[in-house]
């Protein structure tokens, strides 16, 4: 775990001291052998009512899920025996930090397909690193530190559970002292500046463990159908959960309830690679001509992903090739104007260029194009940030629970 304190200016971030971590796999797209539509998304049609059942819909009515950061009463005084709560709140955070150092009192172990909340993580000693991440929160809470879990969206990169293939994304948790920013970051991974990052409600951090623990299911080969429509219940915008949902359904042979949930996280999350193979995969089955006309579109459907041009203009942009970079950014912001990481990107990358009329241009279509009036100020507090002087870092704690070398390679 890396841990990073940075000073906070006007609700932003310039980098300082030091505390990171990382949790990802916040949800498995289960491929290959075993397990595995909407106007505008360049599918071809449904073939079986995708775009018209209600995957929730069929069984018992969905039950929300829980909250992931509940403790009891044991947990809170074992809290209390291990860090000193009345300390000052930088003191609190370092002193909540040394409970996951290797050889601390929690000896967490890692497991890619264990995803439990923060109750099942300190009674387990066991999980992935949203299980941590979760954790990891709940007591930063219960020591009265602002803490919530953040997504880092970077490319997706996928692990192999025997004959199940999981599709990983990247959290950290994160909080704000008195004039600092801290993030905790269990998966240590270093990414380019500008990588576009959104703070996870508790009502989607909830829903995400729950459809990790249904993909863990399927891979279990139980009924896992319960547990995804509790997720989706409560988070009907988790990408993930609908693939999730699609490979549970499809192994059921509910073909129609399939198509739907794999149709709906693409409407979602355009590009969607898991979800693209795990609808190949039900046409390649089931409707073999379709198949071969997704198939065809495949390349296409996933230049749909802002997120991939981000990244593709991010690359390009290191290595000085700004006009290919400004390329990229406009088209992420044309498929999602409500980032406001794609605007910011744009409106960077033409500063860079010395091209400050192109770069207030690009900030005034932002403000126009941004619905959400905290993101647009979000934006701004970036930009100023980038005028401020960077403090150095100071070389960070070296924190983590144990991992397996194996199960962490290319994480």
């Amino acid at each position: 775990m890396a841990t990073r304190l940075s000073r906070a200016s006007r609700g932003t971030r310039s980098t300082g001291r030091a505390l990171r971590r990382h949790s990802r796999a916040l949800a498995a797209g289960l491929l290959l052998a075993l397990l595995g539509g909407c106007a505008g998304t360049g599918l071809p049609p449904p073939v079986f009512g995708g775009d018209a059942v209600d995957a929730l819909g069929a069984g018992p009515a969905a039950q929300l899920v829980s909250d992931p950061y509940a403790l009891d009463d044991a947990h809170r005084q074992w809290l209390r025996e291990n860090v000193d709560t009345k300390a000052r709140a930088e003191d609190r955070l370092y002193g909540l930090v040394a409970l996951f150092e290797t050889g601390g009192p929690l000896e967490l172990d890692y497991d890619l397909a264990v995803t439990t909340d923060a109750r099942g993580t300190l009674e387990a000693r066991r999980g992935n690193c949203l299980a941590f991440t979760v954790l990891f929160v709940a007591l930063a809470r219960e020591l009265n530190l602002e803490a919530q879990v953040q997504e880092i969206a970077i490319p997706a990169s996928f692990s192999r559970i025997e004959d199940v293939v999981v599709s990983n994304r990247h959290v950290v948790a994160r909080g704000r002292l008195p004039g600092k920013e801290w993030e905790v970051d269990f998966g240590q991974l270093v990414r380019p500046e500008g990588t576009p990052e959104r703070r996870l409600s508790d009502r989607e951090v909830a829903a995400a463990v729950a459809s990790n623990q249904g993909a863990a299911a399927i891979a279990r080969g139980e009924d896992a159908r319960g547990l995804l429509r509790a997720a989706l219940a409560t988070d009907p915008g988790l990408v993930q959960g609908w693939i999730n949902l699609g490979v549970a359904l499809r192994r059921d042979d509910e073909i129609a309830g399939a198509e739907y949930a794999f149709r709906r996280a693409l409407a979602l999350g355009p590009g969607e690679s898991s979800a693209l193979a795990g609808l190949l995969r039900l046409y390649k089955a089931h409707a073999p001509d379709t198949a071969d006309t997704l198939e065809s579109r495949m390349a296409a459907l996933r230049a749909k992903n802002p997120y991939n041009m981000n990244f593709r203009g991010l690359a390009q942009a290191r290595a000085g090739d700004l006009q290919a970079a400004e390329a990229n950014f406009r088209r992420a912001v044309r498929l999602n104007e409500d980032e406001p990481w794609l605007h910011l990107a744009l409106v960077r990358n033409r500063v860079a260029a010395g091209r400050p009329e192109a770069a207030h241009e690009a900030l005034v279509d932002a403000r126009t194009r941004l619905r959400d009036e905290d993101a647009f100020a979000f934006l701004v507090a970036e930009l100023l940030a980038d005028r401020s002087p960077r403090a150095k870092e100071p070389p960070p704690p070296t924190l983590l629970a144990k991992k397996k070398q194996s199960e962490t390679a290319g994480l």
